[in-house]
């Protein structure tokens, strides 16, 4: 549940780095011998940061265990609740960072099962499970990892003397412990830092009235990357400033909190400190995955991965844009759903002549409201493709008994005909879209957090101080 390690990372090996006698501590980290991707130093990189919400740093007569324990005499388990991506590239000299919400649907690499993303690391694989589902799952290659648990996320904001935020309204989460009961400055301790990184059920003051903030998970990331900026300009000023009591404790938390490859050392430390040496906080492209709300077949609400909405933001991080979809690869199944005479036949002609493998599949048992687009695991792109050649759209819905491949195209009562040109052709004839129709394709979806664009804020942040007034 605790966010943002990377700050961590980069203020610890930065000031290992930049004290040298205290090098040596490095060997004192605990360590993880993972199967990570090759890179060379001066290539971009992307970690791994994981924030571990384990109980078993919580001291049960801690005024505040309530908070962790939910109530419980004993720490129980560790999950990845705070997972993220930081890619660093010299050649660029930008630092990019992706949140990935900590109830993804998705299958768990090495298991044959889906599940939230944050049980991968809860599993007997631990994190090397969690790098090969991110890897597997989204294409992007793992060059380092860094782990760091609540009390190390605590120390890290202590060492640098907390972190300032203007709050231009009152907040408070009384599952995190978070409570800002005035407007304007506040420098936040550590143990008010991981309350703020840590809300999900955020609720702030408006005209006397509590408000709630909906958002769960995806405003908290929101909230995570205001903070990082803020703590990443903190704490690397420390180093750079050479404030050697700082940096002592800096170097202390890690030895203490985090976790780190077995791959790093001080050359990996050195050059960390040379990409990061005049980065501030604005300088950090914050990005969020783009998601849809999904339903479990055991009735959980969750998050699922929309592929073609991120593909944008995954190309930031290393993952080369998909080969274009030859629609004569794709079999389709046409199904009439709607009750018209002949629907079926006709729509399979139209869709041969657009290029696509169709053939006629007969009758639907019932009439459908909405035309649908049914697609193996896996295979959306490919629903998408034929989706956007359908004049008032359709609806994707997964079916892991097709092959895959294999589509099928079940028309409903708002079938509106397929479009005439061929996909990716260049030539004219193509019907324009009906007004009310998806102009990306027609696909009926809601992306939460916006897709590809780089610092898309979702929920309740804190504001931007105001002209004349000072937070540091």
């Amino acid at each position: 549940m605790l966010a943002l390690g990377v700050t961590v990372v980069a203020s610890v090996l930065a000031a290992v780095a930049f004290v040298g006698w205290q090098a040596w501590k490095l060997d004192h980290i605990r360590r993880e011998n993972l199967q990570l991707a090759d890179y060379g130093l001066d290539e971009p990189q992307n970690w791994l940061i994981v924030g571990s919400d384990s109980r078993a740093v919580v001291d049960p007569d801690d005024p505040t265990a309530d908070l962790f324990l939910g109530g419980g005499a004993q720490p129980t388990g560790a999950r990845a609740d705070t997972i993220m991506v930081v890619r660093i590239d010299p050649g660029a000299a930008t630092v990019d960072v992706l949140s990935f919400p900590r109830d993804l649907w998705l299958p768990i690499s090495g298991t044959g099962e889906s599940e939230r993303i944050n049980t991968a690391y809860g599993t007997e694989a631990g994190p090397q499970r969690l790098v090969d589902t991110i890897r597997d799952n989204f294409g992007i290659d793992i060059h380092h990892y860094a782990e760091i648990d609540f009390r190390g996320f605590e120390g890290l904001v202590d060492a640098v003397g907390g972190v300032p935020l203007y709050f231009e309204r009152a907040v408070r989460d009384p599952n995190s412990g978070l409570q800002i009961d005035h407007p304007g400055c506040v420098t936040l301790d550590g143990s008010q830092a991981l309350a703020f990184a840590r809300s999900r059920h955020l609720q702030y003051m408006r005209n006397g009235v509590w408000v709630d903030d909906p958002s769960g998970d995806l405003g908290r990331i929101s909230r995570q990357q205001v903070f990082l900026r803020r703590v990443v300009d903190r704490s690397l000023g420390s180093v750079s400033g050479g404030d050697l009591l700082a940096v002592t404790r800096l170097v202390d938390v890690a030895v203490d909190n985090l976790t780190l490859d077995s791959q790093v050392d001080v050359d990996v430390a050195m050059a960390l400190l040379d990409r990061l040496g005049g980065v501030a906080g604005q300088d950090i492209r914050t990005h969020e995955l783009a998601v849809e709300p999904f339903t479990t077949d055991g009735g959980a609400a969750v998050l699922r991965f929309d592929e073609a909405q991120a593909q944008e933001a995954l190309t930031v991080f290393g993952v080369p844009a998909p080969a274009e979809l030859d629609p004569s690869e794709i079999a389709v199944d046409v199904v009439n759903g709607s009750g018209v005479p002949r629907q079926a036949s006709q729509t399979t002609t139209a869709l041969a002549e657009a290029g696509f493998d169709a053939s006629v599949g007969g009758d639907s048992p019932e009439s459908l409201a909405r035309t649908e687009v049914r697609h193996a695991p896996g295979d959306e792109r490919a629903g998408d493709l034929l989706a956007g050649q359908l004049a008032a759209g359709a609806e994707l819905v997964e079916d892991d008994e097709l092959a895959p491949g294999q589509l099928v195209l079940v028309t409903g009562a708002d079938f509106d005909g397929v479009l005439g040109q061929r996909p990716g052709s260049s030539d004219g004839g193509s019907e324009p879209v009906p007004s009310g129709s998806d102009s990306s394709g027609g696909v009926t979806s809601t992306t939460v957090g916006g897709a590809a664009d780089a610092d898309i804020t979702v929920g309740w942040v804190p504001g931007e101080v105001p002209a004349g007034v000072s937070c540091d």
